[in-house]
């Protein structure tokens, strides 16, 4: 588990406005608890922005001289200039179990794309449940034993003291074939398949149709 500190200040959003707030270097935040706490938070900037590069686990917020332990449950960027507009912190308590999406780093060259193929990536992270002082940064997960249509799955990943919430049968990331050996298969496949049928209807005569 990695914890990482940052400061912050108690702010009041009845007064100042997120908008203003951003326009003078600062990011409005929420922190919570999952007894109904509520405190309004603002942090810098560039010190948030310098933060959320790292990969973090245990976050503590340092309030007043108080210690605020949270996980970040959701951080809001602008679309085009991808500026952080706004942060979720959830508090954990010492004792208590928490749930967490914990990204997925691949690691290795896999087999198969020496053959031509290519590693597809399906999931980027898992979601778990355990202690805060479980939580992992990230999870590793080697892929270099895979050949061509094979997939490492969820179920692949061992976590001590932590409960996989994620589909256990969910691919993580799979090699796929070049597209020639695909379109082979496919055309093989293709041929052996039985023909349908022809259906040949009786057509009726234009006189049989006018005796009628």
């Amino acid at each position: 588990m990695n914890e990482i500190r940052i400061s912050a200040k108690e702010r009041d959003p009845k007064t100042v406005s997120g908008h203003a707030l951003r326009k003078g270097g600062l990011v409005p935040g929420v922190y919570y608890t999952r007894t109904g706490e509520n405190r309004c938070l603002q942090f810098d900037r560039n010190e948030l922005q310098n933060l959320l590069r790292q990969e973090i686990g245990i976050l503590n917020v340092e309030v007043n001289g108080e210690n605020l332990a949270c996980i970040i449950r959701e951080v809001q960027r602008h679309p085009v200039r991808r500026d952080v507009l706004h942060i979720d912190l959830m508090g954990v308590i010492k004792g208590q179990k928490i749930r967490a999406h914990v990204p997925v780093h691949l690691i290795g060259t896999a087999q198969g794309l020496k053959e031509g193929g290519t590693l597809d990536v399906v999931l980027r992270d898992i979601e778990v449940e355990c202690l805060p002082v479980h939580l992992p940064t990230h999870v590793d997960v080697d892929v270099s034993h895979l050949a061509l249509n094979e997939a490492v799955r969820v179920s692949d990943i061992q976590l001590p003291e932590v409960t996989i919430l994620s589909d256990l049968q969910g691919t993580i990331a799979h090699v796929v074939p070049p597209r020639a050996v695909t379109e082979e298969t496919e055309a093989a496949a293709t041929e052996a398949a039985p023909a349908e049928p022809e259906v040949i209807r009786e057509r009726k005569s234009e006189e049989g149709e006018e005796k009628k």
